[in-house]
């Protein structure tokens, strides 16, 4: 049997969580900049950069980068032979 911390999955999931909505991909915000200059309406070139505006406020200040990022609902699957230690 293999045992495993309970803050060891607690630390990954905060982690994890953070990570997720504070950190945008390279790949993502090269897309959103590419689409801000060639995006035809005015208005959704400005939404455009508000993303981009509101990554590098994330990245900067450590702020979500969208500020309704809703609720977290983690599952983990442990299979059989896994006991968690130390909490629930």
């Amino acid at each position: 049997m293999r045992e495993i911390g309970y803050d060891r999955i607690r630390d990954a999931v905060q982690r994890l969580w953070v990570e997720a909505n504070t950190v945008l991909g390279e790949d993502v915000r090269a897309a959103v900049a590419q689409a801000a200059q060639t995006e035809g309406s005015p208005l959704g070139r400005e939404l455009l950069e508000k993303v981009l505006e509101s990554d590098q406020l994330a990245w900067t200040q450590g702020l979500p980068i969208c500020q309704d990022a809703g609720m977290a609902e983690v599952t983990i699957r442990l299979g059989q032979e896994v006991h968690i230690t130390g909490g629930f």
